[in-house]
């Protein structure tokens, strides 16, 4: 059994997709959750109802983001060049929206879990038949590392886009820090501040997962392709990207992509 959490403020209908693809792919019982991360989100599409209504839909367990003032006041002290929040109490930027609820997320609920558990970005999805928690009987995490450079060495840091955690042997789980910033002067990525627990825990065993990007697929009818495959146990993950649509891709594009989207689910 895995708990299975992802974050959403838009595109509510990747999470019936989602649904789908575990319960169509999974090899093991699961246990979805989303973040509903929307409330204080004005990017194009944040939608609180939408959100909320897709999880009813779907039978889906939906969980609000909070404002703590003391999580707020922790992560400023680490993020000084911008507020978390601008003077209408919105996020204020796309970052600071992720990196806050990644942080009050797992605080208050994901770290007190003694299980396997899961990160998915919201447009993550199984493709095949797979047991996610297979490589967590060797492994205390699966992580996709992303980094930073830096005169002293590599900047290395979890990408919170997919991760499996076994949390009942993952030491002082409550400590990991998915705050972005800075970290020796160098600004770092949502999760950035992992890097810190990794020096706190350097002999971690961990698998990092293979990836590979298409950005010019010529068998898909849209472009540019821009999606991820991830392998994990001998099977594929696929990782849709820009789901959000931050880049502004017309709707003709997304019309086409989720198509292929829902032929690759099955």
């Amino acid at each position: 059994m895995i708990k299975i959490y992802t974050f959403a403020s838009n595109r509510p209908d990747f999470i019936p997709l989602q649904m789908r693809s575990f319960l169509k792919h999974s090899q093991e019982s699961i246990e979805f959750t989303v973040f509903n991360n929307a409330r204080f989100d004005c990017s194009e599409g944040a939608d609180y109802h939408a959100i909320r209504e897709a999880c009813s839909a779907a039978g889906v367990g939906m969980i609000d983001i909070q404002k703590d003032p003391s999580l707020i006041a922790r992560c400023q002290s680490i993020e000084v060049s911008c507020p978390l929040f601008n003077h209408r109490g919105i996020y204020s930027n796309a970052n600071v929206a992720h990196a806050y609820a990644l942080r009050w997320a797992w605080e208050n609920v994901i770290s007190k879990e003694r299980c396997n558990v899961a990160l998915f970005d919201s447009d993550v999805f199984l493709v095949e038949t797979i047991k996610l928690s297979t490589l967590l009987e060797e492994y205390v995490m699966c992580n996709i590392p992303d980094g930073k450079p830096h005169p002293d060495g590599e900047l290395m840091y979890m990408w919170p886009t997919f991760v499996l955690m076994n949390l009942a042997t993952m030491p002082e789980p409550e400590t990991l820090n998915w705050w972005c910033g800075r970290i020796k002067g160098v600004p770092v990525d949502v999760g950035g501040q992992t890097y810190h627990y990794f020096q706190a825990h350097p002999d971690l065993k961990i698998y990092n997962v293979p990836r590979k990007h298409f950005s010019d697929n010529p068998d898909v009818n849209f472009r540019p392709s821009n999606y991820d495959e991830f392998y994990l146990a001998g099977q594929t993950v696929l990782h849709y990207r820009s789901g959000s649509n931050w880049d502004h891709k017309a709707p003709e594009y997304h019309m086409q992509k989720l198509k292929w989207l829902r032929g690759r689910i099955g």
